[in-house]
């Protein structure tokens, strides 16, 4: 038995190691919920006996803690799916946001490109501007003319 279950992925594994301890903290609250009724009153079950007041008390704070066991244990992937959309967010935000620099780099980097070219060749920077739009109308044109499979 022990051969089969060495064998399985670590995933499973530790599925299994956890519906373990679920069911073993059920157990253990099963068991605070029978020491706290035997404790408590046969009426009015919230109050105890006189005299088993620190054992009714002890086996009502096991029921809590057992109860926020259960809880934190349930919250665990919802926690992780979580922390994985934060994440998700975080790195598509910052992406957008280099995208962004490196544009207004590049296009930085045109505007300089065109200025220059302008001193150099002496000419009016708008026909130079006239110019590069014409050849990105035309490349956007040609780009559109071709068939995509």
């Amino acid at each position: 038995m022990t051969e089969k279950t060495s064998n399985l992925p670590e995933f499973f594994r530790g599925l299994r190691e956890k519906e373990e301890a679920v069911a073993y903290i059920h157990k253990i609250k099963r068991d605070a919920l029978v020491n706290k009724r035997a404790c408590g009153q046969a009426k009015n079950p919230f109050k105890a006996v006189p005299g088993m007041e620190k054992d009714f008390e002890d086996a009502a704070n096991a029921v809590r803690y057992c109860d926020r066991i259960l809880k934190e244990i349930e919250k665990g992937p919802k926690r992780e799916r979580r922390k994985r959309v934060v994440v998700r967010f975080t790195r598509s935000t910052t992406d957008r946001f280099l995208a962004l620099l490196l544009g207004i780099g590049i296009t930085g980097t045109a505007a300089l490109g065109i200025g220059a070219t302008c001193l150099a060749l002496r000419l009016n920077p708008l026909f130079l501007l006239g110019g590069v739009a014409v050849v990105a109308i035309v490349a956007e044109l040609w780009n559109g003319r071709r068939t995509r499979k």
